[in-house]
C-alpha cells in the first residue's frame, strides 16, 4: 500500500457565519480565530483501488457541500464518491457550512465554500504527490472523554444533563501508517464526542485540535488525523463538573478545558500506541449506499400551521418549510435519508461511516456486527443527515430525539433504527467491507 498525507488551514476571516449554537449564531459572526481549522488529507493506493480520507474541523456540511467537495477532488484525483470520505470533527465553534436550523433559509457563504474546495484540493494533491509505500498497524483502546447528556429524570424520560453511567462509545481505534524507513505518515484516531466545549465568537477545533498538535510533536511530523465517531449523546468529561451530587449538571468551558480535553486525548491514543498494535496486510475496498430511515406517521397540517406561529425560530422555519412544500403539491418524505459508506484499509480493519449525528449507544451497537479486528464506527460523514438515536430512546424522548425538526424532517424517526443500519451493514460485507 502507499499513503500520502497533507494539511491545510481553513481558518474562517472574521465576520464568516457561525454554526453550532442557534442563540449565538443568530446574533453575530465570527470575530476571529482562536486556533487554526484545517482540512486533514490522507491519500491511499493499493493495486488498482485507491482512497481519499478528508477530515474538517467544522460543524458537519449538508449534504450538497459534501458533494461538491467530492465532484472537486474526484475530478482531479479521478476518485468517485466511494473512495472518498469525508468527514467532520463537529466543533461547535466552527463556520457555517450546512442548512441546518434558521441557516437553511440564509443564503451559502459562497466565499468561504470556495476557500474550503481549494484547499482541500490543495490537500488531496499534495497527499497524493507524497504517497509512498507504507505499512498498517492497528488496534484498540477505551477513551474516558465522553460522558452521556441523557440522564434519566426519574420519570420515563431524560433530562440534559452528565450522566456517568450511561451509554456511551468509548472505544478508541487506531491505525499507524509507517512508511520503509519508519517514519510516521499518518496516525487515524478517533473518539465519539461532542466538541462542545466552548461557547463564543472566535472560531476553534476544539479538543480535536490539540490533540492533533499534540500527538503531532509526540510523532515528530504532521501525521495526526482526527475522526469524529458516534458521540451525538456525549460531551466532554472536563465540563461535566457544574453541579454537585444531587444536582449534575454541565458547566461552561474554557480554552483551558479545551486543552486540557485535547491533552487527555493524546495521552490515551499515545498509551494505546505504547501498548502496541498489530501489523495488518493492507487491502483497499470501499463502498458506499444510501438507507432511508422511516419516519413516523405524517401529522396533519394544521400541526404544521401551529409551529408557523411559534415564538420559538426553528420551530416557526421548519412550520413555513413544511407548509411551503405542500403549498407546491410537493409530498413531503416518509424517511430520512442516510449515506453509509465502508472502507476497508486491511484486512478485518475497517472505517463505517455514516451521515448524521449517531449517539454512542448506536456505536456499541455497530461495534457489536463486527467482533474481529478494528473498526471505526464514524459519524458526521459525507452530509448532515440527523440526530440518529437508538429505537430504546424513542420513548424516553430528549434532545436527541426530538430535534428533527431543525434538521428539516417533517416527523421524527420511527422505531427499528437498528434494523435499518444492520440491513446496510450487510449491503456493505457484499460490497467487500469485511
Amino acid at each position: 500500500m502507499r499513503a500520502g498525507f497533507a494539511k491545510r488551514s481553513i481558518n474562517p476571516p472574521p465576520g464568516t457565519r457561525m454554526l453550532g449554537w442557534t442563540d449565538r449564531d443568530c446574533k453575530g459572526d465570527g470575530t476571529g480565530t482562536h486556533d487554526d481549522l484545517c482540512v486533514r488529507a490522507l491519500y491511499l493506493r493499493h493495486g488498482d483501488e485507491a482512497a481519499l480520507i478528508l477530515a474538517y474541523d467544522v460543524v458537519f456540511f449538508s449534504r450538497e457541500h459534501a458533494d461538491r467537495l467530492k465532484a472537486a477532488v474526484g475530478r482531479e484525483l479521478d476518485l468517485l464518491p466511494r473512495q472518498i470520505l469525508i468527514n467532520c470533527s463537529h466543533t461547535h465553534a466552527g463556520p457555517s457550512v450546512a442548512t441546518f436550523g434558521h441557516h437553511h433559509g440564509l443564503a451559502p457563504d459562497w466565499p468561504y465554500l470556495e476557500l474550503v474546495e481549494r484547499e482541500t484540493r490543495a490537500a488531496a494533491a499534495e497527499a497524493r504527490a507524497t504517497a509512498r509505500p507504507v505499512s498498517i498497524h492497528a488496534g484498540a483502546g477505551q477513551t474516558t472523554l465522553p460522558v452521556s447528556r441523557r440522564r434519566p429524570d426519574g420519570n420515563g424520560g431524560v433530562e440534559w444533563a452528565p450522566y456517568p453511567d450511561g451509554a456511551a462509545c468509548r472505544h478508541l481505534p487506531l491505525c499507524l501508517l509507517r512508511d520503509d524507513a519508519g517514519a510516521p505518515v499518518c496516525l487515524l484516531f478517533s473518539i465519539s464526542c461532542h466538541p462542545s466545549t466552548v461557547y463564543g465568537w472566535e472560531f476553534s477545533a476544539d479538543f480535536p485540535g490539540p490533540a492533533c498538535d499534540r500527538l503531532d510533536a509526540a510523532l515528530g511530523a504532521p501525521a495526526a488525523l482526527f475522526l469524529q465517531g458516534f458521540g451525538g449523546d456525549t460531551k466532554a468529561s472536563v465540563i461535566a463538573d457544574g453541579g454537585d451530587d444531587a444536582r449534575p449538571a454541565w458547566r461552561g468551558g474554557t480554552h483551558a478545558d479545551v486543552a486540557a480535553a485535547g491533552e487527555q486525548v493524546a495521552r490515551e491514543v499515545l498509551a494505546g500506541l505504547n501498548s502496541g498494535l498489530t501489523a495488518v496486510a493492507p487491502a483497499l475496498r470501499t463502498a458506499l449506499i444510501e438507507q432511508y430511515y422511516p419516519l413516523e406517521p405524517l401529522p396533519p397540517r394544521a400541526v404544521y400551521e401551529g409551529a408557523r406561529a411559534s415564538d420559538q425560530l426553528l420551530r416557526r422555519l421548519w412550520g413555513e418549510r413544511q407548509l411551503q412544500l405542500l403549498d407546491r403539491g410537493l409530498p413531503l418524505p416518509g424517511a430520512a435519508p442516510i449515506l453509509l459508506q465502508g472502507m476497508a484499509l486491511g484486512e478485518n480493519l475497517r472505517l463505517i461511516a455514516m451521515e448524521g449525528e449517531p449517539v454512542g449507544e448506536l456505536g456499541l451497537h455497530l461495534l457489536a456486527q463486527f467482533p474481529a479486528g478494528v473498526t471505526y464506527p464514524l459519524g458526521y460523514s459525507n452530509g448532515m443527515g440527523l440526530y440518529l438515536p437508538t429505537s430504546r430512546m424513542l420513548p424516553e424522548g430528549g434532545y436527541e430525539v426530538e430535534s428533527y425538526y431543525e434538521y428539516g424532517c417533517p416527523a421524527p424517526l420511527a422505531s427499528g433504527i437498528e434494523d435499518v443500519l444492520d440491513a446496510g451493514l450487510a449491503a456493505l460485507r457484499r460490497a467487500g467491507i469485511p
